[in-house]
């Protein structure tokens, strides 16, 4: 009987649980499925414990293998439902192969897809469109991230899913009892993508030349995934005395004691240089917390105020920065007014719906 659901992706991190694929996971779940998640054995980082929630890895250097093929095959009765990204080299083959196998397929697309970037050569313009209406034809389900994706993949088994939380989540944000502290918190993986080091350089700057209060305090709360990277942000802080005692670094947190640090935050900052929609934008908009980013971020549908959503470098980094700052009571008030509520989703009936 096919009561089961295969998460197949290139790596497997714990992390993922307190994410849109997470969710998906506990949703499936909650409607009596087991899941697993697929990948290959040297990409999984950490190790689970959930009840329903298997990890199965394959061997190999590359998770479009023989070895990915045979095991569909041999498990094709024991799955109803296969979720996956369209990043994939042979994509179409792994969509005809599960058509074939009679397992419906739910594609979750993301903004890496560059469909302006599509349109400016005419050959890769036609070759996703013929790739697009072929995916349409053996999805199930097409879950887009922003209106441009979701014109591009236009059908009735399209649908727009930009942030969410679970109502688990949401209901433990809720019970949280804490303050706003002046902080400035820096959220997430600590690489250069991500850009920890721009956040260092303003915060020194603006405590140079005394541009911001001196009870203010930036924390970074993350895990370490570039370590020559993280030590050379240490061994700058640790060389500026003035400086070390207003910044501090936490380990990677989970569950309340990540929304506590949210919640605590008055202003959440993701310097970042290039990423597609960053997950942390919505566990800031269901704390209450204003949260900036760059244009390396693709969260133009979704960011309404150009304040919280500037130019991809220091100088107007640091002027939104302070330009919060200065007027912290005010962008609170109209909190409201920052982001497009309509991405903000509770996650566990969007993901009911469609299993």
């Amino acid at each position: 009987m096919k009561d089961n659901i295969l998460i197949l992706h290139y790596e497997f991190l714990s992390s993922y649980f307190n994410k849109n694929i997470g969710y998906f996971i506990d949703s499936a779940i909650s409607r009596s499925y087991g899941v697993d998640f697929l990948t290959l054995s040297k990409n999984i980082h950490d190790n689970s414990n959930k009840i329903k929630f298997k990890l199965i890895g394959i061997n190999g250097n590359s998770l479009e293998s023989f070895s990915l093929y045979k095991y569909l095959f041999l498990n094709r009765d024991r799955y109803k439902y296969v979720w996956l990204y369209p990043s994939y080299k042979y994509f179409i083959i792994l969509l005809l192969f599960l058509k074939f196998l009679k397992i419906k397929v739910i594609i979750k697309t993301d903004s890496v897809i560059r469909i302006d970037r599509i349109r400016k050569s005419p050959l890769k313009h036609f070759l996703w469109k013929l790739k697009k209406n072929i995916m349409i034809i053996l999805s199930h389900k097409i879950i887009v991230e922003n209106y441009q994706l979701a014109s591009f993949f236009k059908s009735d088994k399209t649908l727009i899913y930009g942030l969410g939380l679970s109502e688990n989540n949401i209901k433990i944000i809720s019970n949280i009892k804490t303050n706003k502290e002046k902080r400035i918190l820096y959220l997430g993986r600590i690489t250069y993508a991500k850009g920890l080091d721009r956040l260092i350089d303003i915060f020194n700057n603006l405590v140079i030349k005394n541009k911001i209060s001196l009870d203010y305090e930036l924390i970074v709360v993350g895990k370490i995934v570039e370590a020559p990277y993280y030590q050379a942000i240490v061994q700058k802080i640790e060389s500026l005395p003035y400086l070390k005692h207003r910044i501090t670094f936490k380990e990677e947190k989970y569950g309340e004691e990540y929304y506590k640090e949210i919640l605590k935050a008055e202003l959440v900052v993701l310097p970042t240089r290039s990423e597609g929609l960053p997950n942390i934008l919505g566990d800031c908009f269901f704390c209450k917390t204003l949260f900036l980013t760059t244009y390396g971020a693709e969260a133009h549908d979704i960011i309404l105020n150009n304040v919280f959503y500037c130019n991809n470098d220091n100088i107007d980094l640091e002027k939104s920065i302070m330009n919060i700052l200065n007027n912290i009571r005010h962008y609170y008030d109209i909190f409201k007014t920052l982001y497009n509520k309509n991405f903000f989703i509770e996650a566990d009936a969007f993901f009911e719906s469609i299993i």
